[in-house]
């Protein structure tokens, strides 16, 4: 005689009882139900921070193990400033005042240097940019921001820099010492909008300190040697504290054609717990911590 046969239906027989196929999705479903098990006595009892920190324990036991998980830049935003000195009203109203006077006194014919809309000054465009920029930290509107000075083969000129001269014509100096000083004072010049924008954050609170301790700031170039379109010794300034991980006031030299800017990118990378095993062409992290 043939023993009677049960059906096997989501790893259980149809009498009720467990069978011993068990599928996956059944393992990860039972799992899911024992963490969230967790979490709800954790909410119940208001104890989130509890929740919290189990999840974080957890992500850190993965990273350890060496799983692999998604990695987000999305914080939650946490209003650090107490409401009697949060302002009377959001942003700026000195910036909307210079915004529209920019706007009301740009160029009557744009150009590719100077559409519609933007001040002729360089100098009063970089430091609305750069006011902007902080607003929008201040307000925690982003965590990231990306700005570009000029465009390639930009004829721009910067009066405040104590020189004349257009910006693309300057790069090319001929290695003559006197060019080359005159196209310093224009570097010199935006390293200071860089210093104007460094101070606006240091004087921003956040947290246990303020917004220039908890970010980096990047600025570079993709030329060390702009006359010969040299992509070595290629000059970079990292500003900023990470959260107290990243040291400053230092200035590192390393040896010609040793190293990539790629490493140096692979680096910052794992300063922000992105454990990236190569960025681009790099061959090895460079030690900045």
């Amino acid at each position: 005689m043939e023993p009677e046969k049960k059906e096997i239906t989501n790893g259980a027989t149809d009498d009720g009882h467990d069978g011993n196929f068990a599928s996956p999705q059944n393992e990860r479903v039972k799992r899911l139900g024992s963490i969230e098990y967790i979490l709800e006595y954790f909410l119940k009892n208001e104890q989130p921070e509890h929740a919290s920190l189990l999840l974080e324990d957890l992500v850190e036991r993965l990273r350890e193990s060496g799983i692999k998980i998604p990695y987000t830049v999305s914080t939650p935003y946490i209003n650090t400033i107490p409401a009697e000195k949060e302002p009377a009203y959001p942003g700026s109203r000195e910036i909307e005042r210079r915004i529209n006077i920019a706007m009301n006194k740009t160029v009557r014919e744009p150009s590719s240097e100077i559409p519609f809309g933007i001040p002729e000054s360089k100098h009063a465009h970089y430091r609305l940019m750069y006011d902007l920029m902080a607003l929008a930290f201040e307000g925690d509107l982003t965590r990231s921001i990306t700005m570009m000075l000029g465009r390639d083969l930009s004829g721009a000129s910067f009066p405040e820099s104590g020189f004349n001269g257009g910006w693309h014509g300057s790069s090319h100096h001929g290695d003559k010492p006197e060019n080359v000083a005159n196209y310093a004072k224009m570097n010199r010049y935006h390293v200071q909008n860089l210093a104007y924008f460094a101070d606006k954050l240091k004087n921003m609170p956040d947290g246990d300190g303020s917004v220039l301790d908890h970010v980096l700031i990047y600025k570079g170039s993709n030329m060390g040697n702009s006359h010969r379109h040299a992509h070595v010794k290629v000059p970079v300034i990292l500003l900023g504290g990470i959260d107290g991980t990243f040291k400053g006031n230092r200035h590192i030299v390393y040896p010609d054609n040793k190293e990539r800017t790629s490493n140096m990118l692979l680096s910052i990378l794992h300063l922000y717990g992105i454990d990236r095993e190569s960025f681009g062409s790099s061959t090895a992290p460079l030690p900045l911590a």
